[in-house]
């Protein structure tokens, strides 16, 4: 056995008790309230009983009973858990699923013979009547009724003989989609009022006469004749009255952020989302050019909303909102499993976006990266509280990576945040806290390009090149230098000077600098020649040593292996005149080798002419 009264005590639990809770907050005039997420009574997910909420006690709860027009055993509706954003329907199977009320009343008692206004979430899909309550089968004297007509929804309000005192036929097909449909009628007119817009406007020619029978009222068929209809229900609303604009907004905008719809933001409309306070939580001006895929979370109590996920029934919606932060992306499936909660009551976010592409083609951060097209504005009313928002992954490029959040729709970089988005079940999430007016969308990961340089050396000058690692593309990328021209990621082959990289990702375009230092070789040393006597040794020394230089001595000009090393350089004995070489390394550079002569010292004989003398003088 399902009891919904049960979760409706569970999930109210932290709201003010003596609180009066009504559709919008508007209590007065209210004649029933009917709402698939609280008080049902079922088992095995059908439903025999729904319980009426208003609290003025004019139809009495609502049960499956036999209908006299009708030879049809009657049954339940199906409740449909994952119905409407997250929130249960009631599907009325077009056979014989209906529910009526346990009071028969006169027709006064719910509403007046000139004035009504109904509110109702619903999917029709077929069949005719899903809602009704007359007493003459023909609607003669008074008819309050919901049909379909070949897929619009017809308002018959205050009778329906003739056509033209109530029969309000709706232009829209609302076959096969969800609709919060609005509809009311004062002494004049009957408005016909689609997502907050009117459909159709028709003039009513005289009052109905609603207290000249009872029944009760039928919600999948009717009374008096079999006409059931296929249809989904998650809430209806009906108030004796006709509600001013700002008590009609306030019960739309209850619905709408409740089931996922965006009100109608035509200017003609002015359909700002208020609260049940009157305060503005989505403002249509201001929100002008971000008013598609409207949706939104929040608590309203005298509403009795705590809608804790939400994600827009529009087609072309991406996002979800959820409640709270889930670090392993397990998702509620149903508002009622959701058990986070708003500390405080009037809290409020509402998003919508402006109806951009999702193609990853804006450019972000100069050149480093891409979002998309779409961006999304937020509104928040009441205190700052986080949230999740994901996306499934099989609705946007694989590209995509990171939530972008700013107060600048141009998403600059010094007031952009990053979320780097998780991955699991499905869905690309993070969760943030988002302020009033701030601005999100999606973005691949930044485009940073490491560059590690090798410089060149002096024995090449042309050994130069960057080694480059590129993190967070968005590919094809397409590398180009200058000046060298080349089209590769690594630059390779140059010598030293400064070099721009220009990375071109779709429309955007990146680049970035390095510069690669010239070699400087040493100043070729200086040592002075030497001359030695045959067979003596030589000392060979370098003229103003630079101190940390390391200088090297060498045989030949070409010479591989160093002589020796040092400013002095001591030879082998000279026989013959030898040139040595000199040279000098610091770092990777080494200078021109010196040479260094080392030559004999020649000394002539004397010449000593002969004498002849005698014995014994000198």
């Amino acid at each position: 056995m399902r009891f919904f009264l049960f979760l409706l005590l569970i999930s109210w639990g932290f709201f003010d008790c003596t609180l009066a809770q009504s559709p919008g907050g508007i209590a007065a005039n209210n004649t029933m309230w009917l709402r698939s997420d609280i008080g049902l009574t079922s088992a095995a997910n059908i439903v025999s009983q729904w319980q009426e909420l208003s609290g003025a006690n004019v139809t009495g709860n609502f049960i499956v009973q036999s209908l006299s027009g009708t030879v049809n055993v009657q049954t339940g509706p199906t409740v449909i858990d994952a119905g409407i954003n997250f929130n249960p329907y009631l599907r009325f199977d077009g056979i014989t699923n209906s529910l009526s009320s346990i009071n028969i009343f006169p027709g006064t008692s719910l509403v007046t013979n000139s004035n009504v206004t109904v509110f109702q979430v619903l999917n029709v899909k077929g069949g005719i009547v899903w809602l009704k309550w007359e007493t003459d089968q023909v609607g003669a004297t008074g008819r309050l009724g919901f049909e379909n007509a070949a897929g619009t929804i017809r308002f018959d309000f205050p009778k329906a003989v003739p056509a033209s005192a109530g029969q309000n036929i709706g232009v829209t097909n609302v076959l096969n989609k969800h609709s919060l449909s609005t509809c009311y009628a004062d002494a004049a007119s009957s408005v016909n009022r689609l997502n907050g817009a009117s459909d159709n406007t028709i003039p009513i020619p005289a009052p109905g006469d609603f207290a000249a029978g009872t029944d009760k009222i039928v919600i999948g068929n009717e009374n008096l004749l079999n006409l059931p209809a296929q249809v989904d229900i998650a809430e209806v609303i009906i108030y004796n009255t006709t509600l001013s604009a700002a008590e009609r907004n306030k019960i739309e905008s209850y619905l709408a952020v409740k089931y996922g719809f965006t009100l109608n933001q035509a200017a003609a409309n002015a359909n700002d989302y208020t609260g049940s306070n009157g305060t503005i939580i989505w403002d249509r001006t201001a929100n002008s050019s971000y008013a598609s895929d409207i949706t939104g979370i929040g608590r309203d109590d005298a509403s009795a909303l705590s809608q804790k996920q939400s994600k827009s029934i529009n087609a072309s919606a991406l996002v979800t909102i959820y409640n709270g932060t889930y670090a392993t992306g397990n998702f509620p499936l149903l508002n009622s499993a959701n058990t986070n909660t708003f500390s405080t009551d009037l809290s409020y976010l509402l998003t919508g976006d402006n109806a951009g592409t999702i193609t990853m083609d804006q450019c972000i951060f100069n050149g480093k990266g891409q979002r998309m097209q779409r961006v999304w504005k937020a509104s928040k009313s009441g205190p700052a509280f986080p949230v999740t928002l994901a996306v499934d992954q099989v609705a946007v490029s694989a590209s995509v990576k990171n939530l972008i959040v700013s107060t600048d729709p141009a998403f600059p970089p010094g007031s952009t945040t990053i979320y780097p988005l998780s991955a699991a079940n499905g869905k690309l999430y993070t969760d943030v806290t988002l302020n009033h007016n701030d601005y999100f969308s999606f973005a691949t990961d930044t485009l940073i390009v490491t560059m590690v340089p090798t410089q060149p050396t002096c024995s090449n000058p042309n050994s130069g090149g960057v080694t480059t690692t590129v993190t967070g593309s968005n590919q094809p990328l397409i590398y180009s230098w200058s000046p060298s021209g080349q089209n590769t990621a690594d630059l390779v082959n140059v010598s030293g000077g400064t070099y721009t990289l220009t990375i071109t990702q779709g429309t955007c375009i990146s680049t970035q600098q390095i510069t690669l230092n010239s070699p400087i070789a040493p100043a070729a040393p200086v040592a002075n020649a030497v001359a030695v006597c045959p067979g003596s040794t030589a000392t060979l020394t370098v003229q103003s040593p630079v101190p940390g230089y390391i200088y090297y001595w060498y045989a030949t000009a070409t010479s591989v292996g160093p002589l020796g090393t040092g400013v002095s350089f001591t030879t082998p004995p000279i026989l013959v005149a030898t040139t040595y070489y000199v040279d000098v390394e610091t770092g990777p550079c080494t200078s021109v080798r010196t040479p260094v002569a080392v030559s004999l010292i020649t000394v002539t004989a004397p010449v000593v002419n002969g004498v002849n003398i005698c014995p014994g003088n000198t």
